[in-house]
C-alpha cells in the first residue's frame, strides 16, 4: 500500500490566535505536497478548519490537564499514522517540549520543521520566574530540536545571531521569516488632518509584555497633542481585558472609546478606517528579537503608526526613511502633531516584501520541496 504524505501542524493556540492562520494554515493552503493535513487548535464542533481536520490540543482546560490531553493525542496521531509519510509543523516552544517527550520509537521516521519563533525560554522566565531554574534543561530541548529539525524557523536576525550564539554549530539550520501578514495590500494614506475626526488604533494584546499604563500613556499623548473635535480610540483584544482597559481608559472623557475583539479574518476591514496605529512591546529579552505581527499589519496596510524602540530589525530603517515614528519606552514623550503629519508611510513598500505572508509561504515550501526529497 503507498504511503500517505500527512502534514501534522502542531500548535497550542486557540482557533482564535492569529498566528494560528498566519503562521500555519495561511502558509500551506494549495501546498501539494501532501496529501491530508491535520490542525492541533483545541476542540471544536466542527471536525475541520478550513482545508485541514481538527485535532484536540487541550487548548480550552486547565494546564495540567491541556498539556494531557495535547500529549496524549499528538501520540495517538502519530501512532495511527507510522505507516505513512509523516512531516510536522512544530509551531511554539510548547509543541516542542511536548514532542520532544514523545516516545523516540514513535518519531523515528517522522520529519519536522521547527517554529518556536521568538526568544521562547527567556519570555517563559519573565513570566514564570521558577522556570530560570529549568533554563539548562529547556536550552537541552530547545538545541535538540533544531539539530533534528529540518529546519527552524527564527523571526529576526537579531534572533537567529541569538541563536548561533547560544548554540555553536547550528548556523546552517535557521530560516528567517518575519512574523507575516496575511492583509490586502492597501496603497491608500488617510488624510487625518482634513477631517475634524480621527480613528486611533491599538491591536493587541494586554499582558506582561503589552503594558496597559504604557499604552494609555501614549494615547493620552496623542489626545494631547491632536486638534481634532471628534477622537475615537479603539483598543482591539480579547474580551477578558475589557474592564481593566475601560476603567483605565474611562478617566478621560475626551474621546470615544471602543474595546473590541476582533478575529484576525476581520481586521483587515477594521484597519482600513484607522488614522493612526499604535504598537508598544515592552523591551525585554524575549521581545527585544521579536517581530510583532503587527508591525507587518500596518505597513501592509500602509498606515502612519507610533512604535517603541528596541523592538525587532527595523528600528534603523523607520528613523531613515520617517516612515513610522518611534519613542522610548517609559521615557518623556516629545512628538508633536507636525512630526505625525509628515510621516510617510508609502516608503515602507520597501521592506513590505519581507512582511508578507506569501514571502514565507514560499521559502517554507520551497525547503521542504528539497528537504522531502
Amino acid at each position: 500500500m503507498k504511503k500517505k504524505q500527512i502534514l501534522f501542524m502542531v500548535s497550542n493556540n486557540s482557533i482564535i490566535d492569529p498566528f494560528l492562520h498566519s503562521q500555519l494554515l495561511d502558509i500551506y493552503e494549495g501546498c501539494k505536497l501532501f496529501e491530508q493535513y491535520f490542525i492541533f487548535c483545541g476542540k471544536e464542533k466542527e471536525n475541520s478548519l478550513r482545508y485541514a481536520n481538527i485535532i484536540d490540543n487541550g487548548n480550552s482546560k486547565n494546564s495540567f490537564i491541556r498539556y494531557c490531553v495535547f500529549y496524549k493525542n499528538l501520540f495517538k496521531a502519530l501512532y495511527k499514522n507510522r505507516k505513512n509519510e509523516v512531516t510536522i509543523h512544530l509551531r511554539g516552544f510548547i509543541s516542542g517540549i511536548i514532542f520532544f517527550f514523545l516516545p523516540k520509537i514513535l518519531k523515528k521516521q517522522v520529519k519536522f520543521v521547527y517554529d518556536p519563533r521568538g526568544a521562547v525560554i527567556y519570555s517563559l522566565e519573565e513570566k514564570t520566574p521558577f522556570i530560570k531554574k529549568m533554563r539548562l534543561l529547556l536550552r537541552y530541548i530547545d538545541r535538540t530540536l533544531i539539530s533534528e529539525s529540518l529546519f527552524t524557523i527564527v523571526e529576526s536576525k537579531k534572533l537567529k545571531k541569538l541563536k548561533i550564539k547560544l548554540y555553536p554549530g547550528t548556523e546552517s539550520k535557521y530560516l528567517l521569516c518575519y512574523n507575516s501578514s496575511s492583509l490586502n495590500e492597501s496603497n491608500e494614506i488617510l488624510d487625518f488632518n482634513s477631517s475634524n475626526e480621527i480613528n486611533l488604533c491599538y491591536p493587541g494584546s494586554i499582558n506582561h509584555w503589552h503594558d496597559i499604563d504604557e499604552i494609555h500613556r501614549v494615547f493620552n499623548h496623542l489626545v494631547k497633542i491632536l486638534n481634532h473635535d471628534i477622537i475615537n480610540i479603539y483598543i482591539l483584544t480579547k474580551n477578558d481585558n475589557k474592564a481593566l482597559i475601560e476603567k483605565k481608559f474611562n478617566e478621560n472623557s475626551k474621546y470615544n472609546l471602543t474595546v473590541n475583539f476582533v478575529p484576525y479574518h476581520l481586521l483587515d476591514q477594521e484597519l482600513e478606517k484607522m488614522d493612526i496605529c499604535v504598537s508598544v512591546v515592552k523591551p525585554t529579552k524575549s521581545t527585544v528579537i521579536t517581530s510583532p505581527i503587527k508591525i507587518a499589519d500596518f505597513v501592509i496596510k500602509n498606515k502612519k503608526f507610533i512604535l517603541n524602540r528596541g523592538i525587532g530589525d527595523f528600528d534603523d530603517f523607520f528613523d531613515i526613511k520617517n516612515s513610522a515614528l518611534l519613542f522610548d519606552y517609559g521615557e518623556e514623550l516629545n512628538f508633536n502633531l507636525e512630526d505625525l503629519i509628515e510621516l510617510n508611510p508609502s516608503r515602507n513598500k520597501e521592506i513590505q516584501h519581507y512582511l508578507k505572508i506569501d514571502t514565507n509561504r514560499e521559502n517554507i515550501i520551497m525547503n521542504l520541496e528539497k528537504l522531502l526529497k
